[in-house]
């Protein structure tokens, strides 16, 4: 009988390096499930995506098999696919689209938001960004609007330690030499946000965001190779008919927009530097590119009447499309003996609650 392997890069992978290794032994058929492991780490000038690394780690191992399935549950990672064929020569390397396995909760968070929305809103605001949880994308979105003195940021506080990790970041891995930040304290959109729930957050900042004509949507930062990656951050943006502009994700996340899914790349932002692989020097050139719109009302009302047909196009797109049900298509599509180690990812049973 062949003996497979499932390794599951959710975040919370113990790839065991002291201790042997993750991988089993004799195992013929590798199957690697891409769900959640998303974290860059710093190793020397760059940021560095550990599932890659362990790969190359693990060249000789893994050489050795017959086969390896890679399931992607959010996004694009056909790039690592092709990596995988030259890492591995005469490995058989299979690629299979789960794009919705996770995705799809992201969408139906959003749309569980759709009822609360006003029918009527006047766009009355350039924009109003909340962060809830800074990381480095953030704090360099934090540093940019504190230094051009623009529009409304919302943030919570930063520890001594954690500053100093994301300047280390910035220097070592960037040409980027912008000033040091002081320790700031939080700086919230809501009153009682420590008591807030997610749900009561998001409800609450939705109707913000209806007013807004942009969102500088600063989604978690992805490896280069996994694209088309999207959370609830974008989903509400477009659920508020306000135009995005992506400083997070990977290379090309603006110019792309998702368009496996059916949605379409906004007009007018200025996205020439949207395909450069440094993720905060492409952020950096994203900002000052789109500065004229930003901080100014005017230039931003043109490029919003320049994007309704867009921007109504991206909302039917969201509002109307059955994800449900394309979700249990892609699963349906899946081998069964990956379909049955899919876990919390598969398609609910009918007497189950759907999540959209």
């Amino acid at each position: 009988m062949t003996k497979s392997q499932h390794v599951y890069f959710d975040g919370k992978i113990d790839y065991k390096i002291r201790s042997g290794g993750l991988l089993q032994s004799k195992v013929e058929i590798l199957n690697l499930h891409f769900c959640d492991s998303h974290d860059l780490h710093l190793v020397g000038n760059q940021l560095e995506w550990p599932p890659l690394i362990w790969l190359k780690h693990e060249q000789h191992k893994i050489g050795k098999m017959k086969q390896i399935n890679i399931i992607c549950y959010k996004g694009n990672l056909v790039m690592l696919k092709n990596i995988c064929e030259k890492l591995f020569n005469g490995v058989e390397i299979n690629y299979y689209n789960y794009n919705l396995g996770r995705t799809h909760w992201y969408l139906g968070d959003s749309l569980s938001r759709l009822n609360i929305l006003s029918k009527n809103v006047t766009k009355n605001l350039s924009h109003k960004i909340s962060i809830g949880t800074m990381r480095l994308n953030r704090y360099f979105l934090y540093k940019f609007f504190l230094k051009n003195n623009i529009g409304e940021l919302y943030y919570p506080s930063l520890t001594d330690t954690s500053l100093k990790t994301f300047e280390n970041q910035i220097i070592k891995t960037t040409r980027l030499r912008e000033s040091h930040c002081k320790l700031f304290h939080a700086k919230r959109l809501f009153q009682d946000s420590k008591s807030l729930s997610q749900k009561t957050f998001n409800e609450s900042y939705v109707k913000i965001l209806q007013s807004c004509y942009i969102n500088v949507v600063s989604t978690i930062m992805y490896p280069n190779i996994w694209t088309q990656c999207g959370d609830e951050k974008l989903f509400d943006t477009i659920l508020c008919k306000t135009i995005p502009l992506i400083i997070g994700s990977s290379a090309k996340a603006n110019l792309e927009m998702m368009d496996s899914l059916g949605f379409r790349p906004y007009k007018g932002l200025i996205l020439e530097n949207d395909n450069k692989l440094n993720h905060l020097e492409r952020y950096s050139s994203l900002l000052y590119d789109n500065l004229h719109f930003l901080s100014n009302m005017e230039n931003l009302k043109e490029l919003y009447e320049s994007n309704i047909d867009v921007i109504e196009h991206n909302f039917k797109v969201l509002v109307d499309t059955d994800w449900e049900k394309q979700h249990e298509k892609q699963f349906n599509m899946l081998p069964n003996c990956i379909k049955e180690n899919t876990g919390k990812y598969s398609p609910p049973e009918s007497n189950l609650p759907v999540i959209i």
